[in-house]
């Protein structure tokens, strides 16, 4: 398979919104560590995404951990929607267990 082809592919599978280094989507990690009491607890522990849809929009599932309001760790998980054209999103779910 080409250079190109392959770019083409990680595209449409929406591999390109997310970050080479942690595989996490950055705007979407500064917007929850914005909603977090401790936001230098954050800890990013997995991000998952599907390939685009009809409609050009992917889904992401985010896992992170962070401190909660009385100093224990928290695992939360964030589900967003990602624009495939500017990698924008726009979360649906924002839940801490």
């Amino acid at each position: 398979m080409s250079q190109a082809a392959e770019d083409a592919e990680k595209r449409e599978q929406g591999f390109h919104c997310l970050s080479s280094w942690d595989g996490s989507h950055r705007a979407l990690v500064a917007e929850i560590k914005s909603q977090l009491r401790d936001p230098d607890s954050f800890k990013h522990v997995d991000t998952r995404i599907t390939p685009k849809d009809d409609a050009g929009n992917h889904t992401l599932i985010m896992e992170y951990r962070a401190k909660n309001g009385f100093g224990g760790m928290n695992v939360g998980q964030a589900l967003a929607t990602v624009r495939n054209a500017d990698c924008s999103f726009r979360i649906v779910a924002n839940q801490s267990q």
